[in-house]
């Protein structure tokens, strides 16, 4: 467990924060200037972040094998599937607990849709950028080593 939380230490943060800032009153959050579809942008960035950091956190060279799924054996494809599954899960699960447990905040399907948009950018531009492969990184530390 301990593992785990070192390895996804900044994701559990932005996620806290996304909790904090879903499920707080209006008077706790600062005023947001009156621009359309903002809270929508917010939204967007929000996810984008949380994604883009789980797909960070994932490609982090491990000598052992304690990422989402803690399994050696897990493929890319199902690695990117859980990826994008769990911030897509957690935006849903925000969006109901802020309808039925948290007023005057309510639930919004657009909001949710500005979430999976988010998500999916966010691992498309990690899952494309060489900034966060560490393949290398990793090849070059085993030819040190030895």
């Amino acid at each position: 467990m301990i593992r785990f939380v070192k390895k996804h230490f900044f994701s559990i943060a932005i996620a806290a924060v996304i909790f904090y800032l879903s499920t707080a009153t209006g008077k706790a959050l600062p005023q947001m200037p009156p621009m359309p579809y903002l809270d929508k942008v917010v939204h967007i960035i929000m996810y984008m972040v949380l994604a883009g950091t789980l797909v960070w956190e994932q490609r982090k060279p491990s000598n052992k094998s304690d990422g989402i799924l803690r399994l050696r054996s897990v493929t890319k494809p199902a690695m990117t599937a859980v990826t994008i599954a769990l911030p897509i899960l957690y935006g849903g699960l925000l969006e109901l607990l802020q309808e039925y447990f948290f007023p005057p905040r309510t639930g919004d399907w657009w909001d949710f849709l500005a979430d999976i948009a988010g998500v999916l950018w966010g691992v498309l531009i990690c899952l494309n950028c060489d900034l966060f492969d560490f393949s290398d990184y990793s090849e070059k530390n085993k030819k040190i080593k030895s």
